[in-house]
């Protein structure tokens, strides 16, 4: 949880918000990647999120490290993994909505 703080805080001081932005509960999903699909290293993965929320930008993570940046769309990347390791991990969208929110979801993906 500590290290969403500070990327709220980063967040907040990129867009000279007046106030910390508010985690929320959302309607915030994956669409890409599938439920269940398996990933493998070395091979383009299309990351999307869908929600009905107006969204400014989306961030992805991989247990905790950010593995893709907004390339496609404001809820969208495209993220070639490398060298990571066999098993199941936690694939993370932190989203900034277009007032100044912060939507979140996670998906557990396996490699």
């Amino acid at each position: 949880m500590k290290r969403h703080y500070v990327f709220l805080l980063f967040l907040c001081g990129l867009l000279a918000c007046d106030n910390e932005p508010k985690i929320e509960i959302s309607d915030l999903t994956f669409k890409s990647p599938a439920l269940n699909q398996r990933l493998f290293n070395d091979i383009e993965i299309t990351l999307v999120v869908s929600t009905t929320t107006p969204l400014k930008k989306t961030d992805f993570y991989l247990d905790g490290q950010i593995v893709g940046v907004p390339t496609l769309s404001t809820a969208g990347a495209v993220w070639v993994p490398r060298n990571v390791s066999a098993g199941n991990h936690t694939l993370t969208a932190v989203s900034l909505t277009a007032q100044n929110n912060i939507f979140r979801t996670e998906r557990t993906v396996t490699f």
